[in-house]
């Protein structure tokens, strides 16, 4: 996802801090906000289930000790707990080495699954519900986006694909994770039969949770197959300026609706991604995360509240927002750390929306 700005060893210090540093993060004063009860999720079916309300953790391993890797989760929940989310997605990355490749492999930046189930552990022991979701990034990062890749041959790819998740469903089962999402992004994949007829069937053999079938906005011409809950990943274009208010962006949401066919109804789709960066140009094209332009948190917090209106007009089943980071812990600064972070007001957004 880029580079970050800032001390990860501040914002953690200050993360520690609990409820005087959560009070700075999300805006909010008085006793009653730092107690207010959250419906907690961990064991709870997936459908029939509670509404998730989650915060999405990116998670780019830099080889961290074990016990360095559980501070920075136990940092983070803390933040989370105090954005009123009963859920978290732990999303970390695979690689392909090329855009046409059949490869499918680690790298120095995929967490050990070991790792993984220390998180999640984590999460589930302060009662979240926890969707893991392993994302596809190219090795080359001027490479072709991971929604575009064409493998020479699909049913190696497929393959492939199976043994290096192998081991993290394994990891997701053992540490209690709730759910455990495919093809994320994938959208030049998506309508492939092998999600249904071979990855679903191999991952229930090591993974006893629920699995989702996660694609990116639902281009046209690449209709994701039906499953029992699926995941958007909302970066859905609207022709605003930054001056746009949060009628305007949440319009233009609904215009898109009435024009998608989604694979499930609402009530069984969660949006997995609402993100962007707090920058003048991201209205028009929210997928990118960085425009090198200055920070501008008023921009990202109208985004999140039209995406927190168009998630509960529409009853979908879940909304995670998109992100805070792992390794680099909390950003808790009025402006900081990378455009994607949560910036300055819209801490206060994300709690009033899981209020």
């Amino acid at each position: 996802m880029g580079s970050f700005t800032g001390s990860k060893f501040m914002r953690a210090a200050l993360a520690l801090t609990a409820v005087g540093a959560l009070t700075t993060i999300v805006g909010t004063s008085g006793a009653g906000a730092a107690t207010a009860k959250v419906t907690k999720l961990v064991n709870t079916p997936v459908l029939p289930g509670g509404i998730q309300k989650g915060v999405d953790i990116r998670w780019d391993y830099n080889h961290e000790s074990p016990l360095l890797v559980r501070s920075e989760i136990d940092t983070t929940l803390l933040y989370v707990k105090g954005l009123h989310a009963n859920a978290v997605s732990i999303t970390f990355p695979v690689y392909v080495p090329g855009p046409t490749s059949n490869t499918v492999e680690t790298e120095s930046s995929t967490p050990p699954p070991a790792d993984l189930e220390s998180v999640i552990s984590a999460a589930h022991a302060e009662g979240f519900f926890v969707l893991v979701r392993p994302l596809v990034e190219e090795v080359n990062p001027s490479a072709p986006w991971r929604g575009i890749i064409t493998p020479k041959n699909r049913t190696v790819w497929f393959n492939n694909y199976l043994n290096v998740l192998k081991p993290y469903f394994q990891a997701a089962n053992t540490g209690k994770a709730n759910e455990f999402a495919m093809s994320v992004e994938l959208d030049s994949l998506a309508a492939d039969y092998r999600w249904n007829k071979v990855v679903e069937p191999y991952a229930k053999k090591y993974f006893s949770g629920a699995i989702m079938i996660d694609d990116n906005w639902v281009s046209p011409g690449m209709d994701p197959l039906p499953s029992a809950t699926f995941g958007l990943d909302a970066y859905r274009p609207v022709n605003l300026p930054a001056t746009a208010t949060v009628a305007q962006i949440l319009a233009g949401w609904q215009g898109w609706l009435t024009r998608l066919k989604l694979p499930v109804a609402p009530s069984h789709t969660y949006i997995t991604e609402a993100g962007l960066a707090a920058q003048s140009a991201a209205y028009y094209h929210p997928s990118v995360w960085n425009f090198g332009t200055p920070l501008i948190p008023s921009v990202q917090t109208k985004w999140f509240q039209a995406a927190c209106q168009f998630f509960k007009q529409n009853h979908f089943a879940g909304l995670y927002f998109w992100s805070t980071d792992l390794t680099q812990g909390p950003q808790l600064f009025t402006t900081g750390g990378y455009p994607q972070d949560f910036q300055g007001t819209t801490n206060a957004a994300i709690r009033a929306c899981f209020a």
